[in-house]
């Protein structure tokens, strides 16, 4: 079984707390934390549905990485040098889960809408978008 393979696996088992939460391949990662660098800058977003995340049409099909606070006042740390740190135990990141693109990171659609899923109902959500 490959390590994708076993984390879906894991990811997908009736006896964990957090059913289908992050559904890609996070073996590749190190540390505790999610890091952004200085190329990336936060943008306005809003529920706009059920299943969406609105931002405006000014970043349509552009990358974005949408991040999940999984517990009330998630701390975002941010470096000197314009670093921000998500700690992995507070949030994810969210990516796509099906597909030929799966585990790919989100993109917006021609209408400003970034697709989340009916399961990703957190308590914050982050954007942020590559300039």
């Amino acid at each position: 079984m490959t390590n994708t393979e076993q984390n879906k696996t894991e990811s997908q088992s009736p006896d964990t707390d957090i059913n289908n939460v992050v559904i890609y391949d996070d073996s590749g990662a190190s540390g505790e934390y999610y890091t952004l660098d200085e190329t990336w800058s936060e943008i306005p977003c809003y529920p706009s549905g059920k299943c969406r995340i609105g931002v405006t049409v000014e970043y349509a099909h552009k990358e974005v990485r949408l991040f999940v606070g999984m517990r009330k006042n998630a701390t975002i740390i941010t470096l000197e040098n314009d670093y921000k740190l998500f700690d992995r135990k507070d949030w994810i990141e969210l990516r796509k889960k099906r597909g030929i693109n799966k585990y790919k990171p989100l993109s917006v659609d021609k209408n400003g809408t970034i697709w989340i899923g009916e399961n990703q109902h957190g308590t914050d959500y982050r954007v942020f978008v590559k300039h």
